[in-house]
C-alpha cells in the first residue's frame, strides 16, 4: 500500500493495524537518544495523547521500543477534564537555600555563631547595619562575596569559575538572580569580621538590587540601615542611577561611604596612563561632592559631608583581583619601611592624597610639580600597576623577579605552586597577600557608620517606651524555597524578641493593630540561616508566626505599650512607581482559588506590585516595568507544587486623568431628589511644589487644620481663604494628588448642614478621583470646588450613601466640563553606549516618542551617558531593541518619572481613527480612552449626559457650551 492511501485528503490516519507504525519503528533504525533537558526546558507537565483504538499501538510494541521504560495504561474516563495523564513528581525550586537538620550541619565559619550573637546582646556598640547599593553591575553582591569567602571557609569557587572570572554570588539565592547574573530581591547578611584593631564587629549587611525597577527593595532597606556602602564602577563614574540613590541616602539622613570598584577595569581594559589614573579617581569623587553639595537635603544633612580618601570614607576595590585598600593600606606600609620598623611619626597616607609632589633625589615633599612626580603616583599607582604587569606577564624565568620585588617592597613570599598558577590566578594571590580584602573595608565602615543604638538615639520619631519593652519594624516578606513557609523580616528597634513572645503588630496612623505570637527565629547569613532563641536590638531576624496578616509591612510592639505611645514606623508601599500592567487569567478556571492565593502570597513579596480586581472580573497586576512583570509571572507560575498555568494579556499602562481648563459652567448634580443637589466645579491645579512635598511625604495633610492652613500660606503661596478650605486630597497613590476646597459662601449654603455630611462627601470625592469619567483611571493635578451645596438636615445617617454618590456624579460633571484630557506615565531612560551607538539609541527612541535630553562623555573611557525619557506605553521590549540595534554597545535602564498630557482630545469624535494602523498624533488620546473603556466592559462613549437631568443636557447643547 502507497503512502498516501494510509491517509485521507486533511492527513489523518486511516490505514489498517499492519499499517501502523511498525514500517517507520521497527528493527534497530532507531536508537533510543539520551539528551540533558534543562530545567529551564523541561517540561512542567508530561502530556500523553489518549488513543482509543488499541490496534494501532500495543503494550508489546511500547516495551520493545523503549526498553525499561515502565507501561501506564489509563482509560479515557478516568482522567479528570483538561488534566494531563501524568504529572511531574515535583516542580523546580525558585529558591536556591542550605538547610541543615542540626547546627553541626551548617557552613564552617570562623568564629562561632553563639559568641556572635551573645556579641550582640552584650555589646550592641559593635553592631553596624549598612545597606550596600549602587547601580546594576557594580560589583555590590561580588564585594559580599569576598566577606563571605573570609568567614566561610568551606565555601569555595569552583575551578570553572575562577578561570572565567565568575562571582560566587553568594547572596543571590533566588534562580533568576543567578541566571540573569543581577540581585532581583534584597538579601540580609550577618557576620562577624574584626576592624582595623582586631575588634570582632557584628556586620549586618544588607545587600540592595541595583536595576531602577527593583528600586522598592532598596528604599525599603536604606529606611531601616544606619549607613550605606555606595558601589561605584571606576570606569562608569558616578551614573544618573547614583545619583538618585545619593538624594535617597541624605534624605533619611544617614551616613555613607563609597568603594571605587572594578579599578582593574582602568588598569587591563581601559589602560589608562599611571598619572591618568589619579585623575579618574579624583574626578569621580569631585563629582560625589559636588552631587552632595547642591543636593535638596544638604542643608537637613548631619553627617560628614566631604567624601575623600583622607576622611576614610573611600575604599578601593577589585572584584577580579580580590582586593581592597585604602590610603592607609599603602600609608602603613611606607610608614614602616621610612621609619625603619619603628612606630610613624607621622601619618604617613595624608600626603598621598592631593596636589602633592614627591621629589626622589630630595626625598621631600612639596606643592610644586616641577619638583617631582605626584604623591599618588609615586607610591600608589606605580606600584600597583607594576605588581599587575609583572604579575600577569611573569614566566619561569621572571618570577625570581617578581618574588624579590614582592619581599623588598612588601615582605611576602609566594610558594613555587602559587607562582606556577594561572597568571589571573596569582594576581588574586599576590594582591590579597599584600592588602587583604575586609581589613580597609571593615574599617571604613566601622568609623563612619554609627552603631544603632547611637542612630536611634538621634531618631526623633522613635518612640520612647519603657527600657524592656519591645519595638520592631516588619520590613517585608519572604517564604521558603517550596513556598511552604513565610518568614517576616523583622529589624528589632529596641528590648529583645524571644520565641513564644505575644506582641502586638500595628498596620497604620489610624491604629489598626492584631496580637500574634512570635514563632521560629532566624538570624539570615545568605544561602542559609540559622536558628536563634532570642534576637536583641539592632539585629536583623527571620521570625515566623506572622501568617495571618497580609500587609507587608508593620510595626511590632510589646502587649503592654499603651496605645497613644504607638506609632507606625514602617513606610507604607501604595505601589507609586507602578505604571506597567497586564490582565491574568488561569487556564483552566477551576485553578483560579489557587491563582488568587498565589497572588496574594506574592504581592507580601514583591513590595512594589499591586493587585486589583477590576469591574470585569479580570485580576489586573501593575508592575514597576517589565523585568518586574516577567519575574513575578515566573513566580506566580511556580508558588505551588503544581505549575500554575495562566494566560497574561498584552502589556497596558496605567493611564491618568485631569482639566485643561477652567470649568464652563456649574451644573448641580441631584440626588433621588430634586431638592437635595451639589455643584463641583474644576480647574488645573499646577502647584508643582505642593505635588513634589505631598508625593514625597514632607507635607502631612492629615495636620490639624490650623497648622496645615499655615503650612500652605508660608511655604506654598496659598491665599488664606483657600489655605483654610481644603478638605482632602486624592487619589490614594498621593502621585500629582488633586485637591477638594469648601469654596461656598456662607449666605448661600448652610455651613452646619454641609458640614454634618463631610464625611460621606470626602467619600465621594474619593471614588470619583480614584476612577475618573474618562476611562476609569485616576484623576490628577485638578482641584475640585464645592460652589454650592443644598442638603437635608434630617437622618443623615440614611442619606449618607446617597451624597456619597451624588458627590461622585458631580466630580464627574466637573472634569468633563473642564475640557478633560489623558495623562500617560512617562519613563527616565538612562543609556550607556559608546560614541559609535550614540546616533542608533537616539533613533530608537524617536520611534517611541521619545527624546533624549543630555549626552555626556564618560571621562577616560570611550563611553557616553545619556539620558531621555519615554512614553511607558512605547516602552515594550526598549532594551531588547536597543541591544539589537546597537549590537550590545548600549545598555538602557528606565524608571518612572512623571505624568504627561497624551496629544489630542478624548472626547473629540471627528478625528480620524483609522484601522490596522497607526493612530495620526492628535487621536491618541481618543484611541487610548476608547480602548481602554473597551477592555474594561464601560459603555461606548464618556459622556456628560448620564450625569445630568436630560432637559439641562438639551439647553446646554443647544446655547453651545458642550458639544
Amino acid at each position: 500500500m502507497d503512502n498516501e492511501d494510509l491517509y485521507d485528503e486533511f492527513g489523518n490516519f486511516i490505514g489498517g493495524s499492519n499499517d501502523s507504525g511498525s514500517e517507520s519503528f521497527s528493527g534497530s533504525d532507531l536508537e533510543p537518544v539520551d539528551e540533558e533537558v534543562s530545567d529551564e526546558e523541561a517540561p512542567h507537565d508530561v502530556d500523553v495523547e489518549q488513543n482509543t483504538d488499541s490496534a494501532l499501538v500495543t503494550t508489546d510494541d511500547l516495551s520493545q521500543s523503549f526498553s525499561g521504560a515502565e507501561t501506564i495504561i489509563v482509560e479515557p474516563k478516568q482522567v479528570p477534564e483538561n488534566q494531563p495523564v501524568l504529572r511531574a513528581d515535583s516542580q523546580k525550586r525558585t529558591h536556591i537555600e542550605f538547610t541543615a537538620e542540626s547546627a553541626e550541619d551548617l557552613p564552617e565559619t570562623t568564629y562561632s555563631r553563639e559568641y556572635m550573637l551573645k556579641l550582640a546582646n552584650d555589646l550592641p556598640e559593635r553592631i553596624r547595619n549598612v545597606a550596600f547599593v549602587g547601580n546594576l553591575h557594580t560589583g555590590k553582591t561580588s564585594l559580599i562575596d569576598s566577606l563571605v569567602l573570609e568567614t566561610h571557609p568551606t565555601v569555595t569557587l569552583s575551578k570553572k569559575d575562577m578561570q572565567e572570572l565568575k562571582p560566587l554570588r553568594y547572596l543571590d539565592t533566588h534562580v533568576l538572580e543567578r541566571g540573569r547574573g543581577m540581585s532581583i530581591f534584597a538579601h540580609p547578611m550577618t557576620l562577624l569580621l574584626p576592624d582595623h584593631r582586631d575588634r570582632s564587629l557584628v556586620l549586618n549587611i544588607l545587600d540592595c538590587p541595583g536595576h531602577p525597577e527593583f528600586d522598592d527593595e532598596t528604599q525599603s532597606m536604606l529606611e531601616v540601615a544606619d549607613g550605606a556602602v555606595l558601589v561605584l564602577d571606576a570606569v562608569e563614574g558616578l551614573s544618573k542611577r547614583d545619583k538618585r540613590l545619593i538624594t535617597s541616602i541624605m534624605k533619611r539622613n544617614i551616613p555613607f561611604t563609597v568603594v571605587l570598584n572594578k579599578i582593574d577595569r582602568l588598569i587591563i581594559e581601559s589602560r589608562l596612563p599611571v598619572s591618568d589614573f589619579y585623575l579618574k579617581l579624583r574626578h569621580i569623587i569631585n563629582d560625589i561632592n559636588a552631587t552632595i553639595h547642591h543636593n535638596e537635603f544638604a542643608s537637613l544633612y548631619k553627617h560628614k559631608k566631604l567624601i575623600s580618601p583622607l576622611e576614610g570614607n573611600v575604599v578601593f576595590a577589585s572584584n577580579v583581583f580580590q582586593v581592597s585598600f585604602s590610603l592607609k593600606s599603602f600609608g602603613d606600609i611606607y610608614a614602616r619601611q621610612l621609619e625603619d620598623g619603628k612606630k610613624p611619626s607621622i601619618q604617613f597616607e595624608s600626603l598621598l592624597w592631593g596636589d602633592l609632589y614627591y621629589n626622589e633625589s630630595t626625598r621631600k615633599f612639596a606643592k610644586d610639580k616641577k619638583l617631582g612626580k605626584r604623591t599618588f603616583d609615586h607610591f600608589v599607582s606605580e606600584p600597583l600597576y607594576k605588581l599587575v604587569t609583572y604579575t600577569i606577564t611573569t614566566d619561569n624565568k621572571n618570577s625570581k623577579n617578581l618574588s624579590k620585588i614582592l619581599w623588598e617592597n612588601f615582605r611576602i613570599t609566594l610558594k613555587k605552586d602559587q607562582l606556577e598558577k594561572d597568571p589571573q590566578e596569582m594576581l588574586r594571590v599576590t594582591l590579597s597577600r599584600i592588602f587583604g580584602f575586609t581589613r580597609d573595608l571593615v574599617m571604613s565602615i566601622s568609623t563612619s557608620v554609627p552603631s544603632p543604638e547611637k542612630a536611634d538615639s538621634n531618631n526623633e520619631n522613635l518612640p520612647d517606651p519603657a527600657h524592656n519593652e519591645v519595638v520592631a519594624t516588619v520590613i517585608k516578606h519572604a517564604f521558603s524555597s517550596n513556598y511552604g513557609t513565610r518568614f517576616a523580616l523583622v529589624k528589632v528597634r529596641k528590648g529583645a524578641i524571644s520565641t513564644g513572645d505575644s506582641v502586638k503588630l500595628l498596620f497604620n496612623k489610624e491604629g489598626d493593630s492584631k496580637n500574634v505570637r512570635v514563632g521560629a527565629i532566624r538570624i539570615p547569613a545568605g544561602r542559609y540561616t540559622f536558628t536563634a532563641q532570642r534576637v536583641s536590638a539592632g539585629m536583623f531576624a527571620y521570625i515566623e508566626g506572622f501568617e495571618s496578616i497580609n500587609v507587608s509591612t508593620a510595626t511590632i510592639y510589646s502587649k503592654n505599650v499603651p496605645s497613644n505611645k504607638m506609632v507606625p514606623l514602617h513606610r507604607v508601599s501604595s505601589g507609586q512607581r507602578s505604571v506597567f500592567k497586564v490582565a491574568l487569567e488561569p487556564e483552566y478556571p477551576h485553578e483560579l482559588p489557587r491563582l488568587v492565593e498565589s497572588l496574594r502570597k506574592l504581592s507580601l513579596t514583591y513590595i512594589s506590585s499591586v493587585i486589583k480586581l477590576e469591574e470585569s472580573g479580570e485580576h489586573v497586576l501593575l508592575a514597576p516595568g517589565e523585568l518586574y512583570l516577567d519575574i513575578f509571572l515566573h513566580d506566580l507560575r511556580n508558588s505551588f507544587d503544581e505549575y500554575l498555568s495562566i494566560k497574561v494579556s498584552d502589556p497596558m499602562v496605567k493611564f491618568g486623568e485631569t482639566s485643561s481648563e477652567m470649568s464652563a459652567t456649574k451644573l448641580p448634580s441631584y440626588g433621588p431628589s430634586k431638592k437635595t443637589h451639589i455643584s463641583i466645579t474644576a480647574e488645573p491645579f499646577d502647584d508643582r511644589n505642593f505635588s513634589k512635598a505631598v508625593t514625597k511625604g514632607t507635607l502631612d495633610v492629615c495636620q490639624p487644620s490650623r497648622n496645615l492652613s499655615k503650612t500652605l500660606r508660608n511655604e506654598f503661596g496659598w491665599d488664606a481663604l483657600a489655605a483654610r478650605s481644603l478638605w482632602v486630597l486624592g487619589p490614594s497613590d498621593m502621585q500629582q494628588p488633586s485637591t477638594l476646597l469648601d469654596d461656598t459662601i456662607s449666605n448661600e449654603t448652610d455651613k452646619n448642614t454641609l458640614l454634618s455630611f463631610k464625611e460621606p462627601i470626602l467619600k465621594g470625592f474619593k471614588l470619583g478621583v480614584e476612577e475618573g469619567p474618562l476611562c476609569g483611571e485616576p484623576v490628577r493635578n485638578t482641584k475640585f470646588k464645592i460652589l454650592d451645596a443644598v442638603l437635608s438636615s434630617s437622618n443623615i445617617s440614611s442619606h449618607g450613601a446617597q451624597i456619597t454618590t451624588m458627590t461622585r456624579n458631580a466630580v464627574h460633571t466637573g472634569l468633563l466640563t473642564a475640557a478633560p484630557r489623558l495623562l500617560e506615565p512617562v519613563y527616565r531612560v538612562s543609556i550607556v553606549c559608546t560614541m559609535r551607538s550614540v546616533q542608533a539609541a537616539q533613533i530608537i527612541l524617536d520611534k517611541r516618542r521619545g527624546w533624549i535630553v543630555s549626552e555626556i562623555p564618560i571621562p577616560a573611557s570611550p563611553l557616553f551617558e545619556l539620558e531621555g525619557f519615554v512614553p511607558v506605553i512605547d516602552s515594550v521590549g526598549l532594551d531588547t531593541d536597543m541591544r539589537l540595534q546597537t549590537q550590545g554597545q548600549a545598555m538602557c535602564l528606565v524608571e518612572f518619572d512623571r505624568w504627561k498630557v497624551v496629544p489630542g482630545d478624548p472626547l473629540d469624535k471627528n478625528v480620524p481613527m483609522p484601522s490596522l494602523r497607526p493612530v495620526p498624533h492628535e487621536s491618541m488620546a481618543r484611541d487610548f480612552v476608547m480602548k481602554t473603556r473597551r477592555r474594561k466592559g464601560l459603555s461606548d462613549e464618556p459622556n456628560l449626559q448620564k450625569y445630568i437631568d436630560p432637559s439641562l443636557f438639551s439647553r446646554l447643547r443647544e446655547s453651545g457650551l458642550i458639544d
